[in-house]
């Protein structure tokens, strides 16, 4: 399943973090959150105060992510700044000529990049690049989730400011007593 989500993952270093979970996704896993569905509509939670787009627009910029992230202490930096350092914690926004499509959270100690597809589980992966792919239209009705467009980066203190510091640590616990408890292979 995931080979054909992103096939970039074929052969490289990567692992299953957290059971398939419908109560979130990608965005909101990004933001720290595991209770809820993330998305700039008004039918959905978005951050208080940032702008949503309108009606049943198809496309959705990455402006609106890095608006509503804003909000949670991030700023943008460049879709090239993707080392690891110290202090800071980034986000990558990922884009097909439809619209933001998928987003991922560097691992605060540097180990690679979390991220979530969809509703299913979430993985850990080195390289923003192990999970790139087509932007086209077409492959992203087929399910491609497109190219990082955007990093956003935040220093150590805002993520405890904002209380997704907290939020990580109780999922972390969450997940490691699942794991100990449920065996699952990697795919």
């Amino acid at each position: 399943m995931f080979y054909s989500w992103f096939p970039g993952l074929r052969g490289t270093n990567w692992r299953i973090r957290s059971p398939y979970d419908d109560d979130y996704q990608c965005i909101a896993w990004a933001a720290m959150h595991t209770d809820r569905h993330m998305w700039p509509h008004a039918d959905y939670i978005w951050f208080p105060g940032a702008p949503t787009y309108p009606g049943d627009a198809l496309e959705v910029t990455s402006k609106l992510f890095v608006e509503g992230f804003s909000r949670i202490g991030y700023k943008p930096i460049g879709k090239d700044k993707r080392r690891w350092v110290p202090g800071f914690q980034k986000l990558a926004i990922y884009a097909t000529e439809v619209g933001v499509s998928l987003m991922a959270r560097q691992d605060l100690f540097g180990r690679g990049w979390l991220s979530k597809a969809g509703v299913h589980e979430d993985i850990i992966h080195r390289r923003l690049d192990d999970i790139e792919g087509d932007v086209s239209a077409i492959a992203a009705i087929a399910g491609s989730y497109g190219e990082v467009v955007e990093i956003l980066r935040r220093s150590w203190w805002s993520a405890f400011k904002y209380g997704c510091i907290a939020r990580a640590y109780k999922t972390t616990l969450k997940m490691r007593t699942y794991r100990r408890t449920h065996k699952w292979d990697r795919p």
